[in-house]
C-alpha cells in the first residue's frame, strides 16, 4: 500500500500517516500539508513505532514533481511561473493541461507535473528526494527560473494541500485552470 503524511491544523502536528487513496481534496478552513513523496508501509511502521517522522530515510517514490515559486512580490512569482510553464510547453512539448498550477495562498505558486515526464514514476529508492531536488535545481538554473524553494525536497518533505487555508493571508491554495 502507498502512504503519505497528512499534516493538519499546524505544521508541528506531524505523524498522521494515511493511505494515499484516502487523501481527499476539499476546502479546508485550516492549514494542511501533504507528503511530497509517496511511502511504503515501512514509513507507516516507522512513524507508528518512533512517534515521529524525523529521522526517517527509507525508500519512497515520486508521483508528482512540485515546483514551489515564491517571492515577496506576487508579480515576480507570477512571471517566473509563466516562464516555467513556457519552457515546459515550448521546449519539452508538455501541454499546459499536464501542468497543474495553484496559487499557494500567499505570495507564490505551486506547479505540479507528472514524474513520468522525467522517467522516475514508480522507482522506489532512498535517493528519489535527492534526485528530484537535483532535477529541479538543474532545470530551473538552466532555464533561469528564479525564486524556487528547494527546502522541501527531502524524504519527509511536505507541500500545502490544495484548497487549504494559508493562515498568514487567510487565502486558500487554489487551482488555476
Amino acid at each position: 500500500m502507498n502512504y503519505i503524511e497528512l499534516v493538519e491544523q499546524d505544521k508541528t502536528h506531524r505523524g498522521n500517516i494515511i493511505p494515499m487513496k484516502d487523501l481527499t481534496i476539499y476546502k479546508r478552513e485550516f492549514e494542511a500539508h501533504m507528503s511530497l513523496f509517496v511511502h511504503t508501509e515501512e514509513f507507516y511502521n516507522y512513524v507508528k513505532s518512533e512517534k515521529q517522522v524525523a529521522g526517517y530515510s527509507g525508500a519512497c517514490y515520486c508521483k508528482t514533481i512540485w515546483f514551489d515559486i515564491d517571492h515577496e512580490d506576487i508579480n515576480v512569482s507570477f512571471g517566473q511561473t509563466y516562464r516555467l510553464l513556457y519552457v515546459l510547453n515550448s521546449r519539452f512539448k508538455i501541454p499546459n493541461d499536464n501542468c497543474r498550477v495553484y496559487f499557494s495562498g500567499k505570495k507564490g505558486f505551486h506547479i505540479a507535473i507528472d514524474s513520468k515526464i522525467i522517467g522516475i514514476d514508480g522507482i522506489l529508492s532512498e535517493t528519489i528526494p535527492e534526485k528530484v531536488k537535483a532535477f529541479v535545481k538543474s532545470f530551473t538554473a538552466k532555464y533561469d527560473i528564479k525564486n524556487v524553494d528547494y527546502q522541501q525536497y527531502h524524504t519527509t518533505g511536505t507541500i500545502r494541500v490544495p484548497y487549504s487555508l494559508h493562515t498568514d493571508s487567510d487565502l486558500y491554495k487554489t487551482y488555476i485552470p
